[in-house]
């Protein structure tokens, strides 16, 4: 928290408006509330006297006010979430594709007819390779499944980010 001097004849709500440039009614409010909260005394005309010391608090109300109205902090947000999320499917997706990339090697490795002639020779390994290649083909099939899963997801919260935009327009 910051400390500032009240000036002559400065109210509460002028005292915001200087201290956090709130240029909006909403932030402007917002502004004030923040700093009554943090000197209830200010509430009272008589103690709004030039000289006074005020608490100018760093809450979530005056980062608002200061930062521009709600609709502009909030756009920011939403847009930062936006850029997380598809960051974070930029990340995903190259992991997936190794993966199914992997399991496909190991799918074609099977079914090489070289391990098959080798597989006629080691009992253990022919009874072994039905098992592996279903585990591969399973492996598979979940990758896509995830992949399924993540497009669907995403294509809900551009839906759902879209949405709340529209909400702050």
């Amino acid at each position: 928290m910051k400390f500032v001097v009240l000036q002559e004849g400065e109210t509460a709500a002028a005292l915001a408006a200087r201290v956090f440039g709130a240029k909006t009614k909403a932030a402007k409010a917002a502004a004030e509330a923040a700093i009554l909260r943090a000197n209830p005394m200010l509430r009272d005309p008589a103690n709004l006297k030039a000289g006074v010391l005020v608490g100018v608090p760093d809450t979530a109300a005056a980062a608002v006010a200061g930062g521009g109205d709600v609709a502009s902090v909030a756009s920011q947000l939403i847009q930062a979430a936006h850029d997380i999320v598809g960051d974070l499917n930029a990340v995903i997706s190259p992991g997936l594709d190794d993966q199914e990339k992997e399991v496909r090697v190991t799918l074609e490795a099977l079914k090489a007819p070289e391990l098959s002639k080798v597989a006629e020779r080691i009992p253990e390994l022919k009874q072994l390779l039905p098992a592996a290649a279903k585990r591969a083909e399973q492996q598979l099939a979940q990758v896509g499944s995830i992949r399924a899963h993540q497009k669907d997801a995403l294509a809900e919260f551009d839906r759902d980010i879209a949405e709340l935009r529209k909400s702050f327009e």
